[in-house]
């Protein structure tokens, strides 16, 4: 090298700040979670069957209820997920491996709220 004297120490590497890998797989899966929430498991909660006389009726009822109930889970899944993000990035940051354990979380948490969201 040119007039640069070399010490011959190196850096250490950079590490991301964002765990990319936990992220993506995150994100997939929530995707995953809502699409079935909204394209499978609510429209199955048909607000044209028969309800039970009861007052106050089953959520499943009126189409408002399912559309409201959706909208509580969907808050939920999304909550999950920002926690599961920021999780994984301050792991990420010490130990990278760890970034992964995380994003075990939720798709238990897609599970449970399609266990919530079934009539």
């Amino acid at each position: 090298m040119l007039g640069v004297a070399s010490t011959g120490a190196r850096r250490p590497p950079a590490v991301r700040v964002l765990a990319l890998g936990p992220v993506l797989l995150a994100t997939a899966v929530l995707v995953a979670a809502l699409a079935v929430l909204w394209l499978r498991t609510l429209p199955a909660a048909n607000p044209h069957e028969v309800c039970p006389a009861i007052y106050p009726g089953p959520w499943w009822c009126t189409a408002a209820q399912v559309q409201a109930r959706g909208a509580r889970i969907t808050q939920v899944l999304l909550l999950v997920y920002a926690a599961v993000v920021a999780a994984a990035t301050l792991l990420h940051r010490r130990w990278p491996r760890a970034a992964w354990l995380p994003v075990l979380v939720l798709p238990v948490a897609g599970w449970l709220t399609q266990v919530a969201a079934t009539p």
